[in-house]
Order: structure tokens, then sequence, then C-alpha cells
């Protein structure tokens, strides 16, 4: 059961980024007509969660001149409902549905850690070992700091010292750049990958050093990334209309992202995949999300047994500003909630899961609005939470 509140929440205003629903036969009605005085309950105590949740998405979408949109809820830790609004190409009028693709941008740092910890599970990556040990094609330039301490634990958590915060991707017709040149500067930031501070002195989000990371994953494995992280993450958990796309004007079922004012941007990719390049519906990265704790509904343990538990400890457990390896991390005394969240030019998309009840929310939006939209959606499901007697326990207590 819900713990009792004695407040209201306040706003979040977490950020991790740079540069995220699930499907249930017989919830998606069409509510496209809603008249604008059902949007303003008198109590939330007044609907159910998903009738809740059309309504209040529709509003927060037309507030913050939202194209399109999706939105997933996890309950104890197993995929409950989801549902798509709007549109996902304003112009073809092509609507949002369980099967649209989304950039989901930084988001793709959380399912690159899964990656790295699977090589570390198969003795083939050592957390705390220098990463210029496992580099043949390219190295870290010189500088005045110790190289040998940027580990890849450090790479996972924004801790190794490193530049390039994120990029601002290539339109459609712009040379891709090698993932040497990205790293050596030749990419749209226009930044190059170097040590800035000693590492393990500080937090330094670095784009950057996940980019590193994507080619430590080729160096190890001989193999070019997307292949593996489809076939070793994305695969097995199910999520199989998703892939980490070079070229997204070639990713099938793509929503076209938009500015604030509703204007329809040309597609952009990202050479830096495993910063910002992950392409994903709701379905599959609820799938994801849900992975990060036990599914109490079918009985699956955490990692679906593709990473162990104590792999997700240590992703879990925080290194500087609330960050661990790849997630960020806010702990209660009661709650743990591990989150993350996305921009990329077009997209905006987070997440958030409660580790202790397996409670949690995913929303993807193709637009630059999407930021201000979700944080007010998620303000109230708190409330929701707060009015209602259920057993959803999402902890959004823990958000401020």
């Amino acid at each position: 059961m819900i713990s009792t509140r004695t407040g209201r929440l306040r706003l979040l205003s977490i950020t991790i980024l740079v540069a995220g629903v699930i499907f249930l036969p017989g919830c998606s009605k069409d509510i496209t007509n809603v008249n604008e005085s059902t949007l303003e309950p008198t109590s939330y105590a007044e609907m159910d969660l998903p009738t809740f949740l059309e309504a209040e998405m529709q509003k927060r979408m037309k507030q913050y001149h939202v194209p399109g949109a999706a939105i997933a809820v996890i309950h104890q830790g197993h995929l409950a409902w989801s549902r798509g609004f709007g549109y996902a190409n304003v112009k073809k009028k092509i609507k949002v549905d369980e099967k649209t693709i989304f950039q989901v941008a930084s988001n793709s740092k959380s399912v690159n850690s899964w990656g790295i910890l699977k090589l570390v599970e198969q003795g083939k990556l050592e957390l705390d070992k220098p990463v210029d040990r496992y580099l043949t094609r390219w190295h870290i330039p010189e500088s005045s700091f110790n190289m040998e301490e940027v580990t890849i634990c450090r790479l996972l958590s924004h801790t190794a010292g490193l530049s390039l915060h994120g990029y601002p991707g290539y339109p459609k017709g712009r040379k891709i750049p090698t993932l040497e040149e990205s790293l050596s500067g030749k990419n749209s930031a226009e930044q190059k990958v170097e040590l800035i501070y000693e590492p393990g002195t500080q937090y330094q989000y670095s784009g950057g050093g996940y980019t590193l990371l994507q080619l430590v994953v080729e160096e190890v494995t001989k193999r070019n990334y997307s292949d593996y992280m489809k076939s070793e993450i994305l695969n097995p958990l199910g999520m199989d209309d998703s892939l980490f796309a070079l070229h997204s004007e070639e990713v099938s079922n793509l929503a076209v992202g938009y500015n604030q004012s509703k204007k329809a941007y040309p597609t952009i990719s990202y050479r830096e995949l495993a910063a910002a390049g992950l392409h994903t519906n709701v379905v599959d990265f609820a799938k994801f999300v849900a992975a990060l704790v036990d599914d109490k509904i079918e009985k699956q343990p955490a990692g679906r047994n593709i990473l162990s538990k104590e792999s997700l400890g240590r992703m879990f457990t925080p290194v500087l500003n609330n960050y661990g390896l790849g997630f960020g991390v806010i702990s209660g005394s009661d709650d743990e909630l591990i989150t993350h969240s996305g921009s990329n030019i077009g997209y905006q998309s987070t997440y958030y899961i409660n580790r202790t009840s397996g409670d949690g929310v995913v929303i993807l939006t193709n637009s630059d609005s999407g930021g201000a939209m979700f944080q007010e959606v998620i303000q109230q499901i708190g409330q929701w939470e707060f009015d209602n007697q259920s057993d959803y326990h999402f902890g959004f207590d823990l958000v401020q």
C-alpha cells in the first residue's frame, strides 16, 4: 500500500543529462476530444491511474506545445500500462502509438552501462583498470594529469576528468565522422576528448567519456558497437524494435523532432551512440527500466539473467553527485529511486523507478519542450498517489 504523505510534492528539478511506455489492451480508448473541463478534477481520487494519465498527458502536452509523447507505468517491476499521445509527424498526421520510435538521448548511457558490465562479468574488462590499456585505435592526449587514473568506473560515473559535455549531432546530409575522428575533435561539438581535471576528484559530466567507452566495447569485442549492444543487451531484454542507430533517417517509424514552437527539425544522427544514439519505443524502453528491479508478478530477477544483482548494485552505488555507473540515484529513508533523463535536439525523455517497490514511470517526447512537460507530469503523478489509496508507491516525494 502507499505510505501516507503529509504534504504536497515539490516540482522535480534534478537533471543528469546532455543529449523514456507499455501497451495494455483495453486501456487505450480515444479521448482526443476530451472537454477541457474534464481535465481539472475536483480530486485526483476521482480517477484511476490510466484515466488520470490520459487526461493529464493531454493537458500538459497542450500547455507546453508538445506534438507527441508516450508514457509507461511499471508496477512491481512489471510493465503495467502504456499509451501514446499526439503526433509523431504533425504534417503527415501520423499518431504516436506503442511502436513509435524516439531518440532517448542520454538515456543511452544507462543501457550502455549494461553493455560494459556484461563485459566485466565475462572477465573482458576490469572497472578499476586504466582505460588506455584496452585501447589501440585512439589514445587520450597527453596532459599534466595522470592518464593511468582514467578507469572504466570513472568514465561510467563521470569522474574521469574528461571534457566534452554533449553533442548537437549531425543533420541529414552532413558527413558523420569516424569514432576516432569524433574523439579527436572532428565532431558536432567541435571539441576533442581530453583530460581537464585530475581523475577521481570531481563530477564532470562527459558525453565524451561515454564515446570513449563505445570505443572500448569495439576494441575488446572486435565487433561493431551497435551489433554488440543489439545481440547482448537489447535482444535478450526483448527490445526487438530498438537499436543504436548511426543513421537516424534510416530508422523506421521514427517520430519527427520539434522545437518549442512545433517547428520540425531535420533528421539528426549521432556517431556517439553510447552517449546519445539509442532509438527505442515506449514498450521496449520500459522493459529495460523494469529490468532494473525484480519483477514481482512474473517472478523474474533484477537484471533478467543478463546481469547479476551484484553488477546492478555496483551501478546503483553513487560515486559523486548522486550518480553511479550510468544511473542517477535518489535515496531516502525507505525508498531509492533510479533515474536518468535525456535531451537530444527535438527529443526529451526521462525515467524513474523505485527500487524498493518496483513502481516506475517512463516518458518519451518529440519536443524540446518535453522536459518541462514531464517534470509537471511527474509532480502530478505524485499528487495522484498522495490522494489515492492504491498499491502503487512511486516515491516521488524524494524528487525535489
